[in-house]
């Protein structure tokens, strides 16, 4: 679903993280559980959570998902900046377009951290080096799987994201 929220974001850039979220849920109770499974869904059963307009935009992205091209074949390094990969579960490869600023409307999965590490960072505490390595791990794997060459920029911006929400992650 991660993929899917992504691509939600990117549609609706300025859509609010708990609309975003009571979207997601709504998708999950509706029965969406692969990227695929979006074509299928009709302006009437987001209307609860979106505004008209934004369902309509989602729809219209959504349904070109049929007529899409997907490139069976390993990707190479060769892919231009302003492309996007996704892999779906087949493990065949989609190319979007990813927007420029894909990092400030990045969500970093705080619900995949252990426990050990929340309760520190809730608590004001620096997390312990394999608690900074279990964040670096985890957010760059969420990262990778949707933007494989995300730049220093957008990385920093992340970093920047994570010490607002939890300041003890700034160096000392």
């Amino acid at each position: 679903m991660e993929i899917i929220r992504c691509k939600i974001v990117q549609i609706l850039p300025s859509l609010q993280s708990n609309i975003l979220d009571s979207l997601i849920k709504l998708l999950k109770d509706i029965g969406v559980a692969a990227e695929d499974d979006l074509k299928y869904i009709q302006e009437s059963d987001l209307t609860a959570i979106l505004r008209p307009i934004q369902a309509r935009k989602l729809i219209d992205v959504w349904k070109q998902l049929d007529s899409v091209p997907t490139i069976s074949t390993p990707v190479t390094n060769n892919t231009s900046p302003a492309s996007n990969i996704l892999a779906s579960e087949s493990s065949s490869v989609t190319l979007q377009s990813v927007p420029i600023d894909w990092a400030e409307n990045y969500v970093i999965p705080w619900q995949n951290m252990s426990d050990e590490l929340l309760k520190a960072l809730k608590g004001g505490r620096r997390p312990t080096p394999s608690g900074r390595r279990e964040f670096v791990n985890v957010t760059a794997q969420s990262i990778y799987k949707i933007y494989p060459k995300p730049g220093d920029k957008n990385l920093s911006k992340i970093a920047r994201k994570a010490i607002e929400v939890y300041p003890s992650f700034s160096d000392v």
